[in-house]
């Protein structure tokens, strides 16, 4: 039977102060005693295999896989209470309900049991959390609490010793409310509230990613009432109630990141993001208001890489390594945009390669292997190391790999990255021990049970014929060159002609050990055309000094003068003025620097030249401060304009023998007050010709 219209409106009233975020849990509670009263809100006992989560439990996230496992651990330490427990449910209404829950438990790969969707009656919208602890303890799932579990998994019988009202509740089910189907068809927008009262008195709270779910909803929401500029104001009025102050901080950077980095109206990208994190993550771990910030930060050009942000939120809840450095990283510093790019490009790519083949990547096995495989080209891409993981020199072969384990996993995706495979590691045995010996022969036994092909023993050893051994007492060296059936090894002794026998057993004790001899000493028979006086870079030092003190010379007869009749401006843009008046040609400054380095950039501005050698002179001025004096060239003070008439000084040269050195001179007489420019031609730059659309025809009427 419906629900009666009067009710309806009466409801409607209620719940829309709690919509704009007045009174909120209040409101709900004063709704659902009107539908109680009406007969659509009843109390039923119900076993766990009967319960489902509603798909609008925590804004559309449905559960949290560890955290039901954590929950379990908390109700087996505190003891279950069933008054303690707010369990507020729903009637089934339609079939989708029944596959969301389906999927929600396929996702989870086994870590929340198995779910036959035909046996629920009734959707959870609070107590969610609980009930799936029931119906792992109802299906005995693998779970490693020693007090409740044997063999590795959950136990009912060690339950009933350890908690009979636990148990009971585990086979018997406990006490729900209940509302009709018919508050699914007439009042829809009450559900999504009462789950919302369930997480405000939650102790757990709610998740980053639930709360971003709910953000890009309401907006969704909204916009279709109002357009598509919808006030972040607006929304966080809507959203705010029963949010803790924490997140309160968050709450605009997730708005920005729901709007830019969801996936668009079909949050496609927030949905596979989390539910992986569902399933992997606690709900208690959080990642703050900046790494939020920052995640939303608009990168410079068309691409996003919004898939690669997905990355960095995955590897941040579930292996705890990002940082907000990683972040500003990789959106912000230019040298990292290419790399990133790659990997936005070969994630992308991964998806493409499983959509021709038809894949449904929404499995749980191929959501967790999609999501590892973003996780790990994040960590290359950022170069950080994740424990366990193998490392890669190229993302490429990283992209190849991926490939052969969608392979092995059944996906017959094409291979582009097939000529990018890289040789595995070798392994380090240190720490761990080895699946096998690489040594290891075959080794044949006779009817006595004794070992015929003695030498294999040796070799398993480390021992093969031809190696070096030492005795240890003495150090008597020598090579092994046979090893005779009886066990005998005969050993070529270092300066001696004749060979030596010993017993296997010498060897493998430990009296003799393996060693590898010193190697033969490399002799160079001529230096003479090494010497160092000789050579290009002693020649290139020679030609600095020589540069150096033809610097000083002409610094010491120009600026010491000049510099008493310059001043410097540091703000609001530095420039060096002159405090008296110049004749043409008076002013002369000198390029002096400590910084002057062989030529190898061809555009490099100020170059000297000793004997034909080029030399690339850069500034090393230090501004004087209140704690350091501080020193100054002013050649290198001296502001450039693009403006060939606004210049008063110009390049000169000066040579001295094979010396030539720039000198600024001014080209024009200066008053008090004139500041130095010298004039540096605009660099042209090649840029693509725009397309220009053809000029609209006007017709003209006859």
């Amino acid at each position: 039977m419906a629900i009666p219209e009067d009710v309806v409106q009466k409801v409607k009233a209620i719940i829309s102060e709690a919509e704009e975020g007045e009174r909120f849990v209040k409101s709900v509670h004063a709704a659902l005693k009107e539908l109680e009263a009406s007969g659509h809100l009843y109390k039923l006992q119900i076993h766990n295999r009967h319960v489902g989560c509603h798909p609008q439990n925590r804004d559309g996230s449905g559960v949290n896989g560890v955290d039901v496992h954590q929950l379990l651990d908390d109700i087996v330490t505190a003891g279950f209470v069933p008054e303690r427990v707010s369990a507020i449910a729903v009637e089934v209404s339609d079939n989708a309900e029944l596959v969301f829950n389906q999927t929600l438990v396929s996702q989870h790969g086994g870590q929340l049991g198995s779910m036959d969707a035909s046996q629920l009656k009734v959707l959870s919208l609070a107590g969610s959390h609980t009930n799936f602890v029931m119906r792992l303890f109802d299906q005995e799932v693998a779970h490693e609490n020693e007090k409740v579990s044997a063999n590795g998994k959950l136990s009912k019988e060690m339950l009933s010793r350890h908690d009979m009202a636990f148990h009971e509740a585990v086979v018997h089910g406990y006490q729900w409310r209940v509302l009709s189907k018919h508050v699914t068809q007439q009042l829809p927008e009450l559900l999504t509230m009462v789950q919302r009262t369930g997480n405000a008195t939650l102790a757990r709270g709610e998740h980053e990613l639930q709360l971003l779910r709910r953000l890009h909803g309401i907006w969704v929401s909204q916009s279709q009432t109002v357009g598509l500029h919808v006030s972040y104001e607006k929304v966080k009025r809507i959203a705010s109630p029963g949010i803790s102050s924490p997140l309160m901080k968050t709450l605009p950077h997730l708005f920005t990141f729901a709007l830019k980095a969801s996936g668009g109206i079909t949050p496609w990208l927030l949905q596979e993001t989390e539910a992986f994190v569902r399933a992997h993550a606690s709900s208690t771990k959080t990642l703050g208001a900046e790494l939020w910030q920052a995640l939303g930060q608009d990168v410079k050009g068309q691409m996003q890489f919004l898939r690669f942000r997905h990355g960095m939120v995955k590897m941040a809840y579930v292996k705890d390594k990002i940082t907000l450095a990683d972040i500003k990283k990789a959106l912000q510093n230019k040298d990292f945009k290419d790399k990133v790019s790659t990997a936005e490009t070969i994630m992308n790519k991964w998806r493409s390669l499983l959509n021709e083949i038809g894949a449904d990547k929404n499995k749980s096995n191929l959501l967790f292997a999609c999501s590892m495989a973003d996780m790990a080209l994040t960590a290359h891409t950022l170069d950080i190391k994740l424990p366990g993981e193998r490392q890669y020199d190229k993302p490429e072969g990283l992209a190849h790999d991926f490939c052969l384990c969608l392979r092995g996993m059944g996906y017959p995706v094409a291979d582009p990255w097939a000529d990018c495979e890289e040789p595995e590691p070798a392994s380090s045995s240190q720490g761990s021990a080895q699946p096998f010996d690489p040594k290891l022969l075959m080794r044949e036994v006779n009817d006595a049970g004794q070992v015929t092909n003695q030498a294999s023993v040796l070799s398993s050893a480390g021992y093969e014929i031809g190696c070096h051994v030492k005795r240890k007492v003495d150090g008597t060296e020598g090579i092994i060159e046979s090893v005779e059936t009886n066990g005998m090894v005969r050993i070529k002794v270092e300066g001696d002609s004749r060979l030596a026998k010993l017993k296997m057993s010498a060897i493998l004790n430990g009296e003799w050990v393996k060693f590898t001899p010193s190697a033969e000493p490399v002799v160079m028979e001529t230096l003479a055309q090494h010497f160092m006086a000789r050579q290009e870079p002693w020649k290139s030092q020679l030609a600095i000094a020589k540069l150096t003190m033809a610097l000083d010379a002409l610094a010491k007869k120009n600026d010491q003068v000049i510099m008493e009749k310059l001043k410097f401006q540091l703000r609001p843009q530095k420039a060096i003025m002159v405090t008296t008046k110049f004749a043409k040609n008076k002013l002369v400054l000198v390029p002096l620097t400590t910084a002057i380095k062989p030529k190898k950039d061809k555009d490099a501005d100020i170059v000297a030249s000793v004997g034909g050698m080029d030399f690339t002179l850069t500034p090393s001025n230090v501004i004087p401060t209140d704690e350091r004096t501080g020193c100054l060239a002013c050649f290198f003070l001296v502001a450039c304009t693009q403006v060939a008439d606004e210049a008063n000084m110009e390049i000169i040269w000066h040579k001295d023998g094979d010396v030539k050195v720039p000198l600024l001179r001014n080209s024009k007489a200066l008053s008090p007050d004139d500041k130095l420019l010298r004039h540096v031609p605009k660099k042209q730059v090649a840029s693509e010709a725009l397309a220009f659309s053809p000029a609209k025809r006007r017709r003209i009427k006859s």
